[in-house]
């Protein structure tokens, strides 16, 4: 799934910016939003129906936060599930930084603004290339990879302290975004950890963790950045983050 959404965002980027040069911005956003529209009844005419996991009467939103919290609580008082969830929240909340002060960034380093997608399509395209070459390899090797991989993901956002130009910002957060190929082999070991009668809430709890994770990661970094050079901010969120990932891939 990672590999498909960063796939379409590394396409979005290159048919985005044919289109903005072609027509103006503003109305390629409101095409834009008018996708959103058409989304969700898309969904509803071709997707196929799916029979319901539970009665009518027992899918009241009661259920739904009961069912969530004991997902919660499954897996913080399970040592080694807490840690596994955690790293696969604190990865992209740390390394997805670089992303989201790349228009910052570009302006300070005296680039066009416009250079910034060069960093987002280094991150995503990296993303994508990581996990193809390490879904590649057997389980084993997988799982080996995991502390190399969650270490090299925060270890070229240091780099930015040293002021790079955009296209090696851009190399950079390519090699970061490759470092997300550690969910290979975390998640089997998660799933390892978890009864089958948790697995579905799991992964659930897992997703939207990490979503506010990096709404969060980004949103404080922003704050920062105001005040701080973007460039200090991302070498400051990659060494705190390589500290923290550390300690959580090592720690048994």
């Amino acid at each position: 799934m990672c590999t498909i959404s960063q796939t379409a965002v590394v396409s979005g980027f290159a048919v985005g910016s044919i289109l903005v040069a072609a027509i103006r911005p503003l109305w390629l956003l409101a095409v834009d939003a008018c996708s959103f529209v058409a989304s969700p009844v898309l969904i509803g005419l071709w997707t196929p129906a799916a029979p319901a996991s539970a009665p009518d009467g027992e899918r009241s939103l009661r259920s739904v936060v009961k069912g969530s919290a004991e997902g919660l609580r499954h897996i913080w008082t399970n040592r080694p599930l807490r840690r596994l969830v955690l790293l696969t929240w604190a990865v992209p909340g740390f390394s997805s930084v670089g992303d989201g002060l790349a228009v910052a960034y570009t302006a300070k380093v005296g680039s066009a603004e416009t250079a910034a997608g060069w960093l987002f399509t280094g991150y995503a395209a990296g993303t994508v290339m990581g996990e193809l070459a390490v879904a590649r390899l057997s389980p084993d090797t997988r799982r080996r990879l995991i502390t190399p991989l969650v270490i090299g993901s925060q270890l070229p956002l240091i780099a930015f302290f040293l002021g790079p130009s955009v296209p090696m910002a851009a190399a950079l957060l390519a090699l970061s975004g490759a470092g997300f190929a550690c969910n290979q082999g975390i998640d089997p070991l998660i799933l390892s950890a978890t009864a089958p009668t948790y697995r579905g809430r799991l992964f659930t709890v897992q997703t939207s963790g990490l979503m506010t994770g990096q709404g969060l990661g980004v949103a404080l970094s922003g704050a920062l950045g105001t005040q701080l050079h973007p460039g200090v901010v991302i070498g400051l969120t990659g060494l705190v983050g390589t500290v923290v990932v550390s300690s959580l891939a090592c720690r048994r």
